[in-house]
């Protein structure tokens, strides 16, 4: 029944944008696990975001971006690191796991802006 799948959905896009997202921009990794932050977990929080297009959460959402650009982006060499640690970040390069991810986010949110 379609009515209750967007109840679903609903209560589900709910929980990301109330729990699972801090105030900062993180996306919690299994929540209340904060860390590892990963560079997925960030990604899926923008594409999770940027195809649901209620403007309530906006701000959410460029906050997210934010948080990650801050954070994750290496602004020398050009790519989104892989993971934040509280006590290190793991700045290696994985072209699939990593820049692939951001990219195809970062795409969405683009072309989900208004």
């Amino acid at each position: 029944m379609i009515v209750a799948d967007f109840r679903v959905y609903k209560k589900g896009y709910n929980y990301i944008c109330n729990v699972q997202i801090d105030n900062e921009g993180a996306f919690y990794w299994r929540f209340p696990k904060k860390y590892p932050i990963d560079i997925h977990n960030q990604a899926q929080g923008i594409i999770s975001m940027a195809v649901n297009r209620e403007d309530e959460n906006k701000e959410r959402l460029d906050g997210i971006l934010n948080y990650t650009i801050v954070n994750f982006w290496d602004k020398k060499k050009h790519y989104f690191y892989y993971q934040k640690c509280p006590l290190f970040k793991n700045k290696i390069s994985y072209s699939r796991w990593c820049n692939a991810w951001m990219l195809y986010a970062l795409t969405l949110y683009l072309k989900n802006k208004r």
